[in-house]
């Protein structure tokens, strides 16, 4: 398993996973500089890396950045990949022999993915509320799993992560997020395939 370059926050050094897919898209990146077809392969891998995301907009915004979608998130993470990777190369600290930490990361991901899936279905009828910008927020929603996971409980005397460091999400953008969460959990708590599709 590889993990990006440490996040560093006064006292706080939080390390997020990078999936193998992902670490290949960053290299030819690098490799490859800052073109239309390497913004349009970031955007991608972003929308479906929940780690890498959060990663990348904890960075931006250490730069004062706020990109609201994955294309937006892309292009910064493009024009600056070699410096934010070039001289931190990527860990490739091995998982536990069992597996386990590979597992909680995986089982992270597919919530991510699909809760993020699932509030740009809840928006699509309020033209209001990009389906781009929901789909991020909700991505990255609840940061601190991500070091859950990786150190167990965290008040058991680890620190929290650097949730500040997250970009403050719009009020709509926030209110949808809400309600699709609430009927996610609704569902999963039901078992219910149809009320996931409604």
């Amino acid at each position: 398993m590889q993990f990006l370059p440490l996040l560093a926050v006064e006292s706080i050094a939080w390390r997020l996973p990078v999936s193998d897919r992902s670490a290949i898209i960053l290299a030819r990146a690098m490799l490859d500089g800052d073109g239309p077809a390497v913004v349009a392969a970031l955007a991608d891998t972003l929308s479906s890396d929940p780690p890498l995301t959060l990663w990348s907009l904890c960075r931006a915004a250490q730069s004062g950045i706020a990109p609201r979608a994955a294309k937006n998130l892309a292009e910064w993470l493009a024009a600056r990949v070699v410096e934010l990777l070039a001289s931190r190369n990527l860990s490739t600290d091995a998982a536990p022999a069992d597996g386990s930490l590979v597992d909680r990361y995986a089982s992270l991901v597919e919530q991510a993915v699909l809760r993020a899936d699932w509030a740009v279905a809840l928006a699509s009828d309020d033209p209001s509320v990009p389906a781009e910008e929901i789909h991020l927020a909700a991505l990255v929603h609840g940061p601190w799993a991500w070091h859950e996971a990786a150190v167990g409980d965290s008040s058991a005397g680890g620190s929290l992560p650097p949730t500040n460091l997250l970009p403050e999400i719009p009020p709509p953008i926030a209110q949808r997020l809400a309600e699709s969460l609430a009927r996610l959990q609704t569902a999963q708590s039901t078992g219910s395939e149809d009320e996931r599709l409604t």
